[in-house]
């Protein structure tokens, strides 16, 4: 049986910060970081009720900070579509490089996983995925006849579990190029892991090769570097 805490003695003293003891308050923001600048001056004496004026040179200073509501930032591509004066075809121009599509279906899909893809999917029905072939999808425990593959998405939510627990707890990213690395990094630590290689070791090499200008490393079993 554990034996009881020993309850601590009496001190005598109030709870709470004791007298005299050092501050604890925030501290104000520099003049060149206020938004806005409000004087409030009193009307007339706390005492005798008599009208004040005049100037106090050195106020009492009370910071309010706000954070400002959240706004969707709306950004328009415009694709201008021009006729070719030689021979009259029109040409609409496309998207830049990174820019979302606007929708996640089938051709998301095949952007992501490519056109020539030959490994197995663990998804549900969603429609996006129609174009694999059967022996690339694993839908259901119809399926077990795939080696190697589960007959449930389990192994992929807990694949995802540690990215969804870490955009809960941070509440995501700031801005579009925190999403791209959020994503990226994800992604290689967890092609990494299940390839048995060393993160860090592999982080390092792909910031020396980024740094002297030598092709990015792939994250493909038995490549060494990203076709250019």
């Amino acid at each position: 049986m554990p034996r009881p805490p020993r309850p601590r003695p009496k001190s005598g003293r109030k709870r709470g910060a004791q007298k005299g003891h050092p501050g604890a308050t925030r501290k104000l923001a520099p003049v060149e970081q206020v938004k806005a600048v409000h004087d409030v001056k009193p009307d007339a004496c706390r005492d005798c009720g008599h009208a004040l004026t005049g100037e106090d040179p050195a106020p009492y200073r009370h910071q309010v900070t706000e954070i400002p509501p959240v706004v969707a930032e709306v950004t328009e591509y415009r694709l201008h579509t021009l006729p070719c004066p030689e021979c009259g075809t029109e040409t609409r121009a496309e998207l830049p490089r990174g820019v979302p599509q606007g929708a996640r279906g089938g051709q998301v899909a095949k952007e992501m996983l490519g056109e020539t893809f030959s490994g197995i999917v663990g998804s549900d029905r969603w429609s996006a995925y129609n174009w694999l072939l059967t022996h690339l999808r694993q839908l259901c425990w119809a399926h077990l006849y795939v080696e190697g593959v589960e007959p449930t998405n389990n192994l992929a939510e807990r694949k995802i579990r540690p990215n969804v627990l870490w955009r809960n707890g941070s509440f995501g990213t700031q801005s579009q190029a925190g999403s791209r690395f959020a994503e990226r990094i994800m992604t290689v630590v967890a092609t990494l892991k299940q390839q048995h290689r060393n993160v860090l070791d592999y982080l390092t090499e792909a910031c020396d090769a980024a740094n002297s200008g030598r092709p990015a490393l792939s994250l493909l079993p038995g490549v060494a570097v990203m076709a250019g």
